[in-house]
């Protein structure tokens, strides 16, 4: 069915929007509420690279580093399951308990991994802190919509990718300095001080009453608690698979096809609650019936999907090929980081001047098409690389990425009532979510794969040919040191990976572009609709 309340491209520019309301008086100003949610979300994104920075450390305490990786699964998993579900949270017990609860689950999470005794103890805490940290962002997002007017969200919402970034690019130095002096409890013991400014200064200055006409039904009775469980289990079973496909088990395996009809089953199940049964859908249905909504999703998918594609492969492919030690590599990809800013804040600038965000959408997903396109064809040059092309389409990529964040939260919330824009804003959350952790797994099962297959021929008449293929398959360190003969085909079979791998992704990146011309132009009000 379609919501009547859903403005068009002709109602839309008939709206005239009111200030928000806080509690029934005018909303606080913007800059007393927005720089709360910042803190929020430097902290989600320190943590995060913080935490990749410890696994070594971490794993090797536990005399567990083959089962280190779980420490970012558990997290992923219910970071990623979780987000969709604030969007409707936040509608029925408010938008201040919404970004609280965030913040305390993620604070005591945090907490608990500092002081764990086992691996499994401190992925069970990682996951704990995931149902946080995925509030964390979500609902900045949606508050952030609750008192900006659209013609300036972009820009806002720049300035907040810019402050994820920071956090994000400090995180890994930081982690790696604080392990070495004080040791890695010392680096979860530290965001706790943080985590608790973070939520008493949400409490104080987070007032707002969600545009959203609810039934008057007790809370507890309004939440959809066979969806909740329904989704969050499919999308669990779905990280699972995609982390252990191609690593721990063959794609083919009958785990893997097991978990994958499980979760399939577990989605469909899901569709159908919120279509028959659940009086307030965390994901109503006809919201991707529409054809805004549901492209802006399908984009977001693709989108970080090829975004992680760029951001975990090349430094792999700088490593691996080129040589370069870690730091190097990572200095390399930093073009990358800095541009995905600069593309949002510059997009952001764009539709507050314009009021128009799908020129920079379809600008956004050419160019993201192309760079990876670029990239398959720069890999084939193998040591010969040109390394000004790299900078220069991981620039592009980088604008790209941050280009279409942006516009396509604006694309989303402008097709929409005020009523559902928080809803869609989680379920987009939850395409993107889901889009980074396929594109990085599924790009490294390929490169991993062809690398493999590739070893296996031209290394047959290679005495301890096997010995070798599974110490490159745990560490590519020692490819400097292997023998000439025996590195050059090393080399030359990563370079033929990287290439194929590359070719396959540029299918992603051109499925993005297709459904970002299905985006439709709705009008960018310059005050806060809330009716």
């Amino acid at each position: 069915m379609n919501n009547p309340n859903t403005p068009t491209e002709e109602t839309a520019l008939l709206r005239s929007g009111t200030e928000a309301q806080d509690d029934g008086e005018n909303l606080p100003n913007k800059w007393a509420i927005l720089p709360a949610l910042w803190i929020g979300g430097f902290l989600s994104a320190l943590d995060m690279t913080i935490v990749a920075s410890l696994y070594p450390v971490i794993g090797s305490e536990f005399k567990l580093m083959n089962n280190a990786s779980y420490i970012a699964t558990s997290y992923l998993i219910t970071n990623t399951a979780f987000q969709p579900l604030y969007g409707r949270l936040s509608d029925i017990f408010g938008r201040r308990a919404a970004i609280v609860f965030a913040n305390i689950t993620f604070t005591i999470g945090t907490f608990l991994c500092g002081s764990s005794r086992s691996l499994a103890g401190l992925c069970i805490a990682r996951a704990i802190a995931g149902i946080g940290g995925g509030g964390l962002g979500t609902m900045s997002s949606i508050i952030s919509s609750d008192i900006v007017s659209l013609r300036e969200r972009g820009t806002w919402q720049g300035i907040t990718n810019i402050v994820w970034g920071i956090g994000g690019s400090l995180g890994g130095p930081l982690g790696g300095l604080i392990a070495q002096r004080w040791g890695w409890r010392v680096a979860f013991y530290f965001q706790i001080p943080l985590g608790i400014i973070s939520t008493i200064v949400v409490a104080w200055r987070v007032r707002i009453k969600p545009a959203v006409r609810g039934s008057n039904a007790p809370l507890l009775s309004r939440i959809d608690y066979l969806g909740s469980f329904l989704l969050v289990a499919g999308i669990s079973l779905l990280i699972v698979t995609f982390n252990w496909a191609g690593d721990a088990y063959s794609w083919l395996s009958p785990i893997i096809l097991g978990l994958l009809i499980s979760s399939a089953l577990l989605l469909y199940a899901f569709y159908w609650v919120e279509k028959n049964v659940a009086l307030e859908p965390i994901a109503p249905v006809f919201i991707l019936k529409q054809i805004t909504p549901l492209s802006v999703c399908l984009c977001n998918f693709f989108n970080a999907f090829c975004g992680f594609v760029v951001l975990y492969e090349l430094p792999l492919f700088f490593e691996a090929v080129l040589f370069m030690p870690s730091s190097e590599a990572g200095v390399r990809i930093f073009p990358y980081v800095i541009f995905t800013s600069l593309g949002s804040v510059v997009g952001g600038l764009y539709m507050k001047k314009t009021g128009r965000y799908r020129p920079l959408i379809l600008f956004g997903y050419f160019a993201m098409w192309t760079s990876i396109v670029a990239f398959s064809v720069l890999s084939s040059f193998g040591q010969r690389i040109p390394l000004v092309f790299v900078t220069l389409f991981l620039s592009l990529s980088g604008t790209a990425y941050g280009m279409n964040l942006t516009a396509t939260l604006i694309a989303v919330i402008s097709s929409l009532a005020p009523q559902d824009q928080a809803v869609a804003t989680g379920l987009s959350y939850l395409f993107r979510a889901t889009g980074s952790v396929m594109g990085i797994s599924l790009s490294q099962t390929a490169t991993l794969t062809l690398v493999m297959n590739n070893l296996s021929k031209q290394l047959a008449d290679i005495p301890g040919k096997e010995d070798l293929i599974q110490c490159l398959r745990e560490s590519i360190s020692i490819i400097p040191d292997l023998p000439a003969n025996v590195r050059r085909l090393v080399v030359q079979s990563y370079v033929e990976a990287f290439t194929v791998a590359f070719a396959i992704v540029s299918f992603f990146a051109f499925f993005g572009l297709i459904f970002s011309l299905k985006i439709r132009q709705f009008y960018l009000h310059t005050s806060v609709d809330r009716k």
